[in-house]
């Protein structure tokens, strides 16, 4: 099964569904515009762990690490965002003045949950975003850069759950 890397658009990987190992290959040119139309989700690293949204026969999947969830109507997602802060004190050169600034502490919650019970809560850190002065992208949205939240919006979404990397939009 082939997915696309949500980081580069170049990179793709052939999922062996039976292990979960995926082999990682990039391309270039005409060969990326072909490989997309045959590609059955995507896959990105989130911190550390391997995380594939795909589309196995008529059923959305999600993978974490060893994990495999199956996506059908009875399950849901929801994106817990934290924020929290905390004091910091720095003391600067000379010993008499001190100053206490605030350190920003940020953490998503995404949980899969399935008749009311969360059958995975997994915790990471969001990406940063980066404002330039000017953006050249400004069609890309939040859920370009944080994976989970593409994947929470797929989910919550009734239209995009049917129709993403469906072969037969039809049937």
């Amino acid at each position: 099964m082939l997915l696309q890397s949500a980081d580069n658009v170049r990179d793709f990987a052939e999922l062996d569904q039976r292990t979960g190992k995926l082999e990682y290959f990039s391309r270039q040119g005409v060969e990326v515009e072909k490989l997309q139309a045959e590609m059955a989700g995507r896959y990105a690293f989130v911190g550390e762990t391997l995380v594939a949204l795909y589309r196995e026969s008529a059923l959305l999947k999600l993978r974490l690490g060893e994990e495999a969830y199956d996506i059908d109507e009875e399950v849901e997602s929801k994106l817990k965002k934290t924020l929290r802060y905390r004091l910091v004190r720095q003391i600067p050169n000379h010993l008499l003045q001190f100053s206490i600034s605030r350190l920003l502490l940020a953490h998503n919650t995404f949980e899969l949950i399935r008749k009311g019970s969360v059958i995975l809560a997994f915790k990471y850190c969001p990406p940063l975003r980066a404002t330039p002065i000017f953006d050249p992208t400004p069609f890309v949205n939040e859920e370009d850069s944080d994976f989970m939240l593409f994947v929470h919006n797929v989910l919550s979404s009734p239209w995009r759950r049917k129709t993403i990397w469906d072969k037969d939009p039809k049937g």
